[in-house]
This record gives structure tokens, C-alpha cells and sequence, in this order.
């Protein structure tokens, strides 16, 4: 009985070794940004309080991050991971166009949250901080904006 209970605790330990959940990290960024590849459109966006309007969508390829606002076309970088799980950094021009209002370099900064086609991005547009929490009240600075992934054609 002894014999059997050793291999049998032998055989768990081996198969729990080889487990691909085990070599997997719980936060991988190079995995979220496969998930988060393709288009989305958004569905909600409020800055400091404020509901925003306006047609809107997002490509994600790689490490590109395009939005596409009312026609205009802003292509940026992005990584994630940088400050911690579910974080996320865009570079997307060299000078802010807002530099006189706090905003620096065209960096955003943000945390963001994906479920199945839904994806929510919480952003402090000054670049300076790593939001802690999905809120974009009055004064704030930063932005949440949600979206639906789209359907390919």
C-alpha cells in the first residue's frame, strides 16, 4: 500500500511539473496583446466627467495602436505590462498638442481590462501616473473609453 501510495504521489507531482498552465505567468502581456489584435468600436468614451460623442474605432496590430476619431487617423505605439499587470503605454506623437495644459510628449498612460469582446481602457492623458481604478471624474484627466470588438468581414 505504501509502494502504491509513493507512485501515485510521484505520478501527480510529474504530471502538475508538466502542466503548460504551470510554465504560463497569471499576467502575460505578450498574450494580451494577441487577444487585443483587430478592430474595435468604441461604445462609451468620458473624460474628466464629461461623456464624449463621435464616431470612433481602434485597430490593434502588433505593437500599432491606430484610432481613427470622426475620420482623422492617429497611428501610435503601445506595450503593455509596463507598470504592472493589465497596464498599458502609447507613444503616439512627439509633441503633445495640449503641452501649455500638462500633457507631455504624446504619452498616455492607463490600465485597461478585457472580457471576451469587450475591452475597456482607463487612461491619465497627462502620461505622468498609472490610473489605479476605472474612474474619469470631473478634473481628472483622464479618460475611460470602452469598446466592442468588430465582427470581421
Amino acid at each position: 500500500m505504501r509502494v502504491l501510495t509513493a507512485i501515485l504521489a510521484c505520478s501527480l507531482l510529474a504530471m502538475s511539473a508538466c502542466s503548460p498552465a504551470r510554465d504560463l505567468p497569471a499576467h502575460s502581456p505578450e498574450r494580451d496583446a494577441k487577444k487585443l489584435e483587430g478592430k474595435w468600436k468604441l461604445t462609451r468614451a468620458i473624460f474628466s466627467g464629461l461623456r464624449l460623442s463621435g464616431d470612433a474605432s481602434l485597430t490593434i496590430s502588433g505593437d500599432q495602436y491606430i484610432m481613427v476619431y470622426e475620420g482623422n487617423l492617429t497611428p501610435s505605439v503601445f506595450k503593455l505590462g509596463t507598470a504592472g499587470p493589465n497596464t498599458i503605454w502609447v507613444f503616439h506623437h512627439d509633441e503633445s498638442p495640449f503641452g501649455n495644459q500638462g500633457f507631455w510628449g504624446g504619452t498616455l498612460t492607463g490600465i485597461y481590462e478585457l472580457s471576451g469582446d469587450r475591452l475597456r481602457i482607463c487612461f491619465d492623458l497627462t502620461g505622468r501616473t498609472y490610473p489605479k481604478t476605472f474612474d474619469a471624474g470631473k478634473g481628472s484627466g483622464r479618460g475611460i473609453f470602452e469598446y466592442q470588438r468588430e465582427k470581421p468581414d
